[in-house]
């Protein structure tokens, strides 16, 4: 599993909140970064990114006036995953990244995030990547062996054991249907057909 670690910035630069506009411009061009935290002396207090910077604030302006005090965190041992997650569920394209809370021991941007997983497709159109065991919440396409459309279902519950079948799942085109256990015919590691139980 690819954790935040793998994939984050470390050498982080900070700001305090009495930092000038002026100097976060300046620190974010340099850098060609997308986001500063702001700390005091007992850690992160905001976060500024380049979007909130677009508008003409003066260059003397305190980056304390127009920084964000919520600040979404996570911490290094999260996977990849849940991090993207996070930033889609709260609409952001930055995470600090932080094991106690309070100290930023890294960021994790959209764009880390966009790399890893290019690798990832690359890795696994190579065949270097085993499949991981299917779990719920997995979405799981039926095409029947003659090629013809196929269905779509999310998988609720894995009763076999290693995340084989017989899956329970929820079809996507029967919206609050019932859920139904379905055993599945592979061929390696691609579900072909099913019938349900």
């Amino acid at each position: 599993m690819t954790t935040v670690a793998d994939v984050m910035t470390v050498d982080v630069q900070t700001l305090t909140a009495d930092a000038t506009v002026g100097e976060l411009r300046d620190l974010l061009h340099l850098l060609g970064i997308g986001s500063v935290p702001i700390v005091d002396e007992a850690g992160i207090v905001g976060i500024v990114t380049s979007t909130d910077v677009v508008e003409d604030w003066s260059s003397e302006l305190a980056v304390g006036t127009l920084m964000r005090h919520v600040v979404h965190t996570v911490p290094s041992t999260a996977s990849v995953e849940s991090a993207a997650r996070t930033m889609r569920d709260r609409h952001v394209h930055h995470l600090v990244v932080t094991d106690d809370g309070r100290a930023v021991d890294g960021v994790v941007s959209s764009w880390d995030l966009l790399a890893a997983l290019a690798e990832l497709v690359a890795e696994w159109r190579a065949g270097t990547v085993p499949p991981r065991p299917v779990q719920a919440g997995d979405l799981l396409v039926m095409r029947p062996v003659g090629g013809a459309d196929g269905r779509r279902a999310t998988i609720a519950e894995v009763h076999g054991a290693d995340g084989l079948p017989p899956y329970v799942v929820r079809w996507d085109d029967e919206p609050g249907g019932e859920p139904t256990e379905i055993e599945v015919v592979r061929r390696g590691d691609t579900p072909l057909d099913g019938c349900e139980r």
